[in-house]
């Protein structure tokens, strides 16, 4: 909502300070005419899109536009979910952190290592589940526009978990 622009505006001789975080703020020599409005104001004072189309904010007092501008702020993006919820990333030192598949790679760890020692089986069923857990993850991510994030990761675990059961039953029926 843009705060309409006064028809008349007189100006105040008293000094003010520039709002909390404006360009200068707390500086000595910060004060400056206070621009008044004639007439009721409807829109509260705050920071609002310039009128001038640029791409910074402006401050509104109450009455009218103020000299004090400031860079519009950073907006994470919206991605709809799998339900139609949008998902948004949580912020990182980047912006935002894109998603991770976990169980894709947690799947993958337990199928090689269900390669090496696989005693009764205690590895690989946890990595038989958890890559099919990140293969469903990684449709659920790549449904939401990510892409396939995990896939290969889930696959590998997936077999080198299937590869590792077949060992131990093979490597157990020929002991005993």
């Amino acid at each position: 909502m843009r705060p309409p622009i006064p028809p008349v505006s007189l100006v105040d001789p008293g000094p003010a300070r520039l709002p909390a975080g404006a360009n200068g703020a707390g500086r000595p020599g910060a004060a400056r005419r206070n621009p008044v409005s004639v007439g009721p104001t409807v829109t509260p004072p705050g920071w609002y899109p310039d009128p001038s189309g640029a791409p910074i904010e402006r401050w509104w007092n109450g009455g009218a536009w103020d000299h004090a501008t400031r860079q519009v702020p950073a907006q994470l993006p919206m991605v709809p979910g799998p339900c139609g919820a949008p998902i948004v990333p949580p912020p990182g030192p980047y912006g935002y952190a894109p998603p991770r598949n976990s169980a894709a790679t947690a799947g993958m760890v337990l199928g090689i290592i269900c390669m090496v020692v696989n005693s009764f089986l205690l590895v690989s069923v946890p990595a038989l589940i958890l890559s099919i857990v990140g293969l469903s993850r990684a449709g659920q991510l790549e449904r939401s526009g990510f892409g396939a994030i995990g896939r290969t990761k889930a696959v590998w675990g997936l077999v080198l978990a299937i590869l590792g059961t077949l060992g131990t039953a093979f490597f157990k029926l020929f002991l005993f």
